[in-house]
């Protein structure tokens, strides 16, 4: 698949996902499985994540081969992210114990309000990790570029 083609399709549903997050959250429970139970809303939640890992990746200039050690960094950063969101849904499954990402006050770590605080910290840095390294990167490029004079060709 082509790179533009692969960042429209991840554009795409890392949009429809937060569409459906802000505008349609009565979808988000309708079950996909009874049991165990999993809801559309964490299926539509991940494969979000996955496309803006994707998008803002694919959307980075200079990161295929990078000619600066910062865009090296960069790459990696991405990469990093773009694995934790395909690790996303196990990971919440064994820090909730079920596929809906529900928490109670419990003693064991699994499933406690501990193992909330790290859930919501890997969703808040799914969220907005890959939009704070594309920023990064649009504006060490473009400083990086005027410094070096090569600029656009």
């Amino acid at each position: 698949m082509k790179k533009s083609r692969i960042q429209w399709v991840s554009g795409i549903c890392a949009a429809l996902a937060l569409i459906s997050l802000l505008f349609f959250p009565q979808v988000l429970l309708i079950p996909l499985l009874d049991q165990p139970y999993l809801p559309f809303g964490t299926l539509l939640t991940w494969v979000g994540y996955i496309g803006l890992s994707v998008f803002f990746f694919m959307s980075s200039k200079g990161l295929a081969h990078p000619e600066h050690p910062l865009l090296l960094v960069l790459r990696k950063l991405f990469l990093l992210t773009l694995l934790l969101s395909l690790l996303w849904g196990p990971v919440m499954y064994l820090l909730s114990g079920n596929f809906a990402g529900n928490f109670e006050n419990k003693e064991a770590f699994r499933g406690s309000q501990r193992a909330s605080v790290a859930y919501w910290t890997l969703n808040y840095a799914l969220a907005f990790l890959p939009v704070g390294l594309w920023f990064l990167q649009a504006v060490f490029t473009f400083f990086w570029s005027k410094a070096s004079g090569s600029g656009k060709k």
